[in-house]
């Protein structure tokens, strides 16, 4: 008993030292008392303690028992879906579907290790995509400087009167750029979002899966079995838009804009403006 560890503030103190109490490592049901490691021994080894029930120690035995006969809550009620006494069966609950309550929590402890499984499965699949889509903000990113990079050597060679309109082709790029981005950062705060919901959930399912206590258990399982719903829409990586276009069509106004310099040098007139302002428009339409 000295090398014993003393009971703490918050532990649950033997019932049956004296003086310095212990830590009690279990509770009996039938004798509503709780036991250290020592005074434990005789529910182990005398036979008139083997059929006695133990579970881990607690300091609320009084809720494992029934307060109208005094007898364990071991057996559970379906139609009442509570924990009963063996006198309540055939008291009250007479003619009941009911069940041995250890065997019920290890069925639904079952199902809630399938649920477990399936919430992990959903976080695991739910991370992937938040890094996948933020590799895509990178790419996209990259992707669009090397755009505007392009665009500015190729409006850098032409001539000072189509300046501004390289303002309006990188100020399309940029928008793209920042739309995108934001739709993108939007849905990873939504999933993220549901990452945090999912693991809060899958969170509260430990505590049910590893107590013995059943009355504590059916006082929070209901609240944990119902299935959690996605909200978040389905929405892929692929679907980001690319600069592809923009940047062979910058090229082509590049070549078109050379030839169209070499035709009319000097001389542009009005009409050849409104055509160039036409090719330009149709540039900054495309995406």
């Amino acid at each position: 008993m000295k090398r014993e560890v003393p009971a703490g503030p918050r532990d649950v103190k033997c019932d049956v030292c004296k003086g310095r109490k212990l830590k009690a490592i279990k509770s009996c049901l039938v004798c509503l008392a709780s036991y250290c490691q020592t005074h434990i021994r005789p529910h182990y080894e005398s036979e008139a303690f083997k059929k006695h029930k133990l579970v881990n120690a607690s300091s609320n035995l009084q809720q494992q028992i029934c307060s109208q006969h005094h007898k364990a809550l071991e057996i559970y009620c379906y139609n009442d879906q509570k924990c009963i006494c063996v006198v309540c069966m055939g008291d009250q609950h007479s003619g009941h579907n009911t069940v041995s309550a250890a065997a019920e929590m290890a069925k639904k402890q079952e199902e809630l290790k399938i649920k477990k499984r399936d919430f992990t499965q959903k976080i695991t699949d739910i991370g992937k995509k938040v890094q996948a889509f933020r590799k895509a903000v990178d790419s996209h990113k990259r992707s669009a400087q090397a755009v505007v990079e392009h665009s500015d050597r190729i409006f850098n060679e032409l001539i000072r009167s189509i300046q501004k309109r390289r303002g309006e082709v990188r100020e399309l790029i940029r928008a793209q750029e920042k739309k995108e981005i934001v739709q993108i950062n939007e849905h990873i705060q939504k999933l993220e979002q549901e990452l945090s919901n999912l693991q809060n959930e899958n969170d509260k399912l430990g505590p049910l899966l590893h107590t013995e206590d059943n009355i504590h258990f059916f006082q929070n399982y209901s609240s944990q079995s119902g299935v959690y719903l996605c909200t978040t829409s389905p929405r892929d990586v692929n679907d980001l838009l690319t600069f592809e276009n923009v940047d062979k069509s910058v090229s082509e106004l590049n070549s078109q804009l050379v030839k169209l310099c070499e035709e009319h040098m000097g001389k542009i007139s009005k009409k050849g403006e409104v055509k160039l302002s036409r090719t330009i428009q149709t540039f900054t339409s495309m995406k």
